[in-house]
């Protein structure tokens, strides 16, 4: 596994220029001979590679103040992790020419630079250093197939075994090898050499005497994204270009022995890519009439017409290009001419107007609404700024609950209006009416006192209705040897409450509120002794001696099943629909106590 480690230069610039002079067999005059040089760029990085983003977005910036003056090839690699799925065996050789040993590394002229600390300057430097040949490349793409011929003129002879001419096909821009570290698109991705990646090579040249190479290559198979570095690409059966109009060619010659580079050649094609901010509407670009997709490469000089079409309730704001707004510009057309640089073009919209909806959640009243005091009808499309009054109308007895903008409830406000001062979006009104009365009714468990109830200190009867939020008091009075033993809120008991007194304070529901006695006269341990249940055996009815100390009365058959429950309120259980057999009768008394009793019905 390789480590993302960064060499020590093995070339200065210095030694360098002597081999450049070294390559030739001879110099004329500085004016005869020499020649602008293109630097090349060989860059080595990975979409798994964290420190390869700081350093492309570093390099990109450097060559957007120098296009023109360098050719560059990226080689994805298959480290770190499993590596970037565009890797290539070819690639693999590059990496090992140079002894590469981490990601991010650039090679220029065949001198290593650290990606991080690359500098405008050592581009600059590199690119003064002169050529003593002109190299061009003509190619053309049809279908998939690439045809290209490298022509060499040199301005002086060379006889050098060890120069060996290299012809790339590169991917302009790829969007499909995204990896780990986050990047979006890679620039110059290396694809395949013509014909492989030794090069071809180059036995001697005369001083004026263009020399001439062509080579072919037809991309075989299918388009396949391997799924990582370690499943390359098998140029004989498939590939991965991404889009075949976005291949061009990088060509450059190179003394393989000492890793000199003489002269480098690329087509010089740029980027135009567009898009929106917003939902307001669509852009399209065209050229020369015909529609182009964004991220599409031309020559500078190419005239980009870029057409935004805002919606019925949107227009355009700004258009901005590489970042920055072009001044005094809202037009829905916009020409642009392709220079030394790639272009990020959008157009912002804005609104104009915003839709707005309200409804009520139930059917106790009515939502209406103005706009800068005009009736509007609910899904309207109101002005940008407008103020909007929602009124709401209860019917009688209901008043507002609440309100809710767009799911969220608006806190603070149970009044009859809500106002959006300034309309800055989309907007969903609802409000949800409640009852103004709520039904409050009362009762005692059992007949050992009495239960009354006040609001505002006026007396109300159980049932009557009474106004939400009222405070509400409810008093229980026991008989002489009595107390309370539990108060009950819709039959959930209310716990630590023993007191006389069980007070609502602010009533926001229907209620039922029960009392229930106790008997605290002493007979509590002793109450069970004075129940008597009778005749056993029985018939129709169970008689019970003092009633008035029975709370409860459960009945179980022999198999274990529930066969009568009651309250009981009398002298006696009818029991004419039990089968005949035996019974156990499990008798509780005010005070709680039980005891079972085995009866037996004939």
């Amino acid at each position: 596994m390789k480590k993302t480690i960064f060499l020590i230069s093995f070339l200065t610039v210095t030694t360098f220029f002597n081999i450049i002079k070294s390559n030739v067999s001879s110099s004329s005059s500085k004016d005869e001979t020499e020649r602008p040089r293109r630097v090349l760029i060989e860059a080595f990085s990975s979409s798994t590679c964290g420190p390869c983003v700081e350093g492309n977005q570093k390099l990109k910036r450097i060559l957007a103040e120098n296009e023109g003056l360098y050719s560059l090839i990226k080689y994805q690699m298959n480290w770190p992790s499993s590596g970037d799925p565009y890797f290539t065996r070819e690639g693999e050789v590059r990496k090992d020419f140079y002894n590469v040993q981490g990601v991010p590394s650039l090679i220029l002229d065949g001198v290593y630079y650290n990606s991080l600390t690359f500098q405008h300057s050592h581009l600059l430097e590199l690119q003064n250093i002169p050529s003593y040949m002109d190299l061009n490349v003509e190619y053309s793409v049809t279908g998939k197939t690439v045809n290209a011929t490298a022509t060499i003129t040199p301005s002086i002879d060379f006889e050098n075994s060890n120069l060996v001419l290299f012809m790339a096909i590169v991917e302009r821009r790829t969007v499909k090898n995204k990896g780990a570290n986050g990047e979006n698109e890679f620039l110059q991705v290396m694809k395949k050499f013509m014909p492989d990646a030794n090069g071809i090579e180059i036995s001697s040249l005369t001083a004026n005497v263009p020399a001439t190479f062509q080579q072919e290559w037809e991309f075989k198979g299918e388009y396949r994204l391997p799924i990582n570095g370690q499943f390359p690409i098998n140029h004989d059966i498939e590939h991965s270009v991404e889009n075949f109009d976005n291949l061009t060619v990088v060509a450059w010659v190179q003394n393989i022995s000492n890793k000199s580079i003489l002269q480098a050649w690329s087509h010089n094609m740029f980027y135009v890519g567009f898009s929106s901010e917003g939902d307001g509407g669509t852009i399209i670009a065209e050229v020369d009439g015909n529609q182009i997709e964004s991220h599409s490469y031309f020559e500078p000089g190419t005239a980009v017409t870029l057409t935004a079409t805002p919606n019925d309730y949107s227009e355009i704001a700004a258009w901005k290009i590489n970042g920055e707004i072009v001044p005094d510009f809202v037009e829905n057309e916009l020409i642009h001419t392709v220079g030394l640089s790639h272009k990020e073009i959008i157009v912002q919209f804005k609104r104009t107007h915003y839709n707005v909806k309200f409804s009520t959640v139930n059917q106790f009243g009515e939502l209406s609404a103005t706009a800068n005091g005009e009736n509007i009808e609910a899904g309207e499309y109101v002005d940008t700024g407008a103020q909007i009054v929602f009124t709401a109308t209860p019917i009688e007895g209901y008043a507002i609950r609440l309100w809710r903008n767009n799911g969220t409830a608006v806190t603070g406000n149970t009044t009859n209006e809500y106002i959006i001062s300034s309309l800055d979006k989309d907007i969903n009104i609802t409000v949800e009416f409640q009852s103004t009365h709520l039904t409050v009714n009362y009762s005692v468990i059992n007949d050992f006192g009495a239960l009354t109830a006040t609001v505002d200190d006026e007396e109300i009867e159980s049932g009557e209705s009474v106004l939400r939020w009222s405070r509400v008091v409810f008093t229980a009075t026991p008989n002489e040897g009595h107390e309370i033993k539990e108060w009950r809120n819709n039959g959930n008991l209310i716990q630590g409450n023993v007191t006389n007194q069980y007070v609502i304070a602010a009533l926001n529901n229907n209620v039922n509120i029960t009392v229930e006695f106790t008997d605290n006269s002493g007979i509590n341990s002793n109450s069970l002794q004075d129940i008597k249940l009778y005749p056993n055996p029985f018939t129709n009815e169970i008689k019970i001696s003092n009633p008035e100390l029975v709370k409860n009365v459960e009945i179980i058959n022999i198999t274990g099943q529930k066969v009568k429950d009651v309250v009981y309120v009398g002298k006696s259980i009818n029991t004419e629909n039990f089968n005949k057999g035996i019974y156990f009768v499990i008798v509780e008394s005010l005070t709680g106590e039980k005891v079972v009793n085995k009866m037996v019905k004939r």
